[in-house]
């Protein structure tokens, strides 16, 4: 069974329950209470055989609790603590946005841009050449590959590949540009490859320097990227190495370094 939907039940219900409990002092719920509240309710969506685990974080009163369950590594038995590293998965086209619309406030980029004017090979294709920046963004491009639903083919694309299937595209009534608004991974892809060819840079570099760095540490703002800028090659792989993939982007941090990010003062 896959524990995600329970998981994301029990959070909400953590975080009601919370809300819920009385304010009027620091003493309203103890350490062990609020302890014992969390486990109840995010124990429910462990599997049974206790591979997988999470990290929690509460601030109240200006205070941190922690809350660590399961195992960072079945296979060596090495328990979750809170520096332990979770993919942040699709958290990261938060991220994504947050530069793009920085771009577009600096006049660097415009959302109603077509995309083709930064992926001229584009030209070549039919509907793909209707599609915007803002459009990507925002799940509205009507853009849908096989990547972007199940079954998962487990084969990638080349960038000449994914170029070809791009232009390949045809639009419907059901994914018109603009229309409707459906997820797709796939519209990242490419607007990540637009936002580099704007530049001339790979986006881990440009999330790093305009996003993570000025808002954190360097050393939050190397987990969030993966690995250190000038290491990173995710970007790279992207644009011009071997496949194209829903997992070839992803983003790590653990409950110290959110809640590090969340409360550093200029």
């Amino acid at each position: 069974m896959n524990p995600a939907p329970a998981l994301r039940f029990a959070s909400s219900a953590v975080l009601l329950a919370l809300m819920a409990a009385p304010l009027g002092t620091p003493q309203a719920q103890t350490d062990p209470e609020i302890r014992q509240l969390v486990s109840q309710e995010i124990r429910r969506g462990l599997p049974a055989d206790g591979i997988g685990g999470f990290a929690v974080v509460a601030r109240r009163y200006g205070h941190n609790v922690f809350f660590n369950h399961g195992y960072a590594d079945g296979r060596t038995k090495r328990p979750v603590d809170s520096d332990s590293l979770f993919n942040l998965a699709s958290i990261g086209k938060v991220f994504d946005v947050t530069l793009l619309t920085q771009m577009v406030r600096q006049r660097e980029l415009d959302f109603d841009d077509l995309v083709v004017k930064y992926v001229p090979e584009l030209q070549r294709g039919s509907d793909i050449r209707r599609v915007t920046i803002g459009q990507l963004a925002t799940h509205t491009s009507g853009l849908l590959l096989p990547h972007d639903h199940p079954p998962w083919p487990e084969q990638g694309y080349t960038l000449p590949e994914f170029i070809r299937t791009l232009n390949g595209w045809r639009a419907d009534a059901e994914h018109e540009p603009g229309k409707q608004r459906i997820y797709t991974h796939a519209g990242f892809m490419l607007l990540h490859l637009a936002i580099e060819r704007r530049f001339a840079m790979p986006l881990a570099r440009l999330m790093a320097e305009r996003v993570l760095q000025p808002l954190a540490d360097d050393d939050v703002a190397r987990r969030f990227c993966g690995a250190p800028v000038t290491e990173r090659a995710d970007a790279r792989r992207i644009t011009r190495g071997p496949s194209i993939a829903p997992t070839q982007t992803t983003r790590a941090a653990s409950s110290l370094d959110l809640i590090r990010h969340r409360h550093r003062r200029p």
